[in-house]
């Protein structure tokens, strides 16, 4: 198992009119690097997601999770503690709410076609190929 040096940040990702919250987490060395979409579950960019991004990168990708709950919940963050979900239903509730709010996913292809224009513009030499994302 590979233990590459990282950086991580918080980014933005257009998306038409809306910016959409991400993590990022990416080699520190520039080279070209695979990608990989980190799709959150219904509790949004967590501690968890945000420690599986850090792994992926760690093994030599480019890993970047989006809040996909940005356009209807910016910001929506639970953990797996008791106190967020042992003794608050609420939180799981609305979280499964807006997991299953309707078009969330559909934008996902155009996220995808933004994210590529991201690591092809900003992140200088992480992508030279398109199959690489």
């Amino acid at each position: 198992m590979k233990n590459i040096e990282i950086q991580t940040t918080k980014v933005k990702i257009s998306n038409n009119e809306l910016q959409i919250d991400a993590y990022l987490a990416k080699p520190l060395e520039n080279g070209n690097y695979g990608a990989v979409i980190v799709f959150h579950e219904i509790f949004g960019v967590n501690e968890n997601i945000r420690d599986i991004t850090e792994l992926i990168a760690k093994q030599g990708y480019i890993a970047i999770a989006p809040a996909m709950y940005q356009r209807i919940a910016p910001g929506f963050e639970f953990g797996f503690s008791e106190p967020d979900i042992g003794f608050s239903p609420q939180a799981y509730q609305l979280g499964l709410h807006y997991y299953q709010k309707d078009g969330m996913f559909s934008k996902l292809r155009l996220f995808y076609l933004n994210f590529q224009s991201y690591c092809h513009l900003i992140m200088n030499g992480c992508h030279q190929q398109n199959e690489s994302i």
